[in-house]
């Protein structure tokens, strides 16, 4: 009597339903230590190993995980099986497992010996950081000194020039009196060059926390004739629940599995700056000017200030030089964009009790 109950007690296809005091010779469960394949379906399964998820950064973020356990009574009164009866996994699905939530991927407890197969190293949480921060400067490199030529002129600035002299932003001592000049910006030798400096900074990923999966033996003790899976309880740190599991976002097959998670393996960050660009050396030099002094050696304040344009001036002074605002510029002429984006993948759905 007791063995027709708990054959109409299990449903195989409509989830994993759990019955009590069921007992019987071992039933060959998951085949293998490793997700490779579906117990029944030949289903791929692409979770990831421990070594796959070292590189990422935690957020802890504390809560605990689902704490109810799935369906019958937690023992079942056969002394092979200390523990709940179970219906195997459906096809295409992995478990029954265990799971357990950690904040620090790098404290991962070792699959017990109940559950010593381990499944897919996961991750949950997922926090979007935004997109990459971009700045971008630009150095003149090897560039000479702005600097302006004053062209002076017998009489007015007609006809070619008699004399010219360099006005940098050191003083020159010469006496110009009532003599026609035109100056214009100069540089001496090459201008230089500009040199870029992109600077990217791309936000890390964070999640709540990792997911620690660890399956039923290669070949779990059996309960009610055969037709079910001994669920040992979970161990000190594993949620206090059975699960099963498969790859992808999908619906769980009801039942008493019905409490669904999605888990995944990774990120996928695409996240990077466009290039910035810079302009040429020396452009603004033209925006300086040469000041001119009533005084030797540039002394007091001084007497004129004439734009670097070419025009015809008539000069009074004793000493000039050039004054230019920050020397042979490189404008940054393109400022670097962010682009691309940070998304979760490689879901795991698991339909727990």
């Amino acid at each position: 009597m007791r063995d027709e109950i708990c054959r109409h007690s299990l449903q195989l296809l409509g989830g994993i339903s759990l019955a009590s005091g069921c007992g019987g010779p071992k039933a060959s469960g998951d085949t293998g230590s490793t997700d490779t394949t579906a117990s029944d379906s030949g289903q791929t399964s692409t979770g990831q190993t421990d070594e796959g998820i070292s590189s990422i950064t935690i957020t802890p973020t504390g809560g605990s995980a689902d704490s109810t356990t799935a369906g019958a009574d937690s023992t079942t009164g056969d002394p092979s099986c200390q523990g709940t009866c179970a219906a195997p996994a459906p096809d295409g699905w992995f478990g029954p497992t265990i799971y357990a939530r950690l904040a620090d991927v790098t404290s991962l407890p070792a699959c017990p010996a109940e559950y010593p197969n381990p499944g897919p190293t996961l991750l949950e949480g997922f926090h979007d950081p935004g997109p990459a921060q971009c700045d971008c400067s630009c150095t003149l490199m090897a560039g000479a000194p702005c600097s302006a030529q004053v062209r002076m002129y017998n009489g007015g600035c007609a006809g070619y020039w008699a004399n010219q002299q360099p006005a940098g932003e050191t003083c020159t001592n010469y006496a110009l009196v009532n003599r026609g000049a035109r100056i214009y910006s100069y540089n001496y030798g090459n201008p230089g060059s500009c040199q870029k400096e992109d600077t990217e900074f791309v936000p890390p990923v964070a999640w709540d926390g990792a997911i620690r999966t660890c399956r039923v033996p290669e070949t779990p003790l059996s309960c009610n004739d055969g037709a079910g899976v001994c669920l040992p309880a979970a161990p000190e740190g594993f949620e206090s629940t059975w699960c099963i599991y498969k790859d992808g976002d999908a619906e769980c097959p009801g039942g008493d599995f019905g409490n669904k998670f999605v888990f995944h393996t990774n990120a996928m960050d695409s996240r990077e700056c466009t290039s910035c660009a810079c302009g040429t050396a020396g452009t603004s030099c033209n925006d300086g000017v040469v000041q001119l002094f009533d005084d030797a050696d540039c002394e007091g304040m001084p007497a004129q200030e004439l734009p670097l344009n070419g025009s015809c001036q008539v000069l009074n002074a004793l000493s000039f030089a050039g004054s230019f605002s920050d020397g042979p510029p490189c404008p940054v002429t393109t400022m670097p964009e962010p682009m691309g984006e940070v998304a979760a993948v490689g879901p795991f759905t698991f339909c727990c009790g």
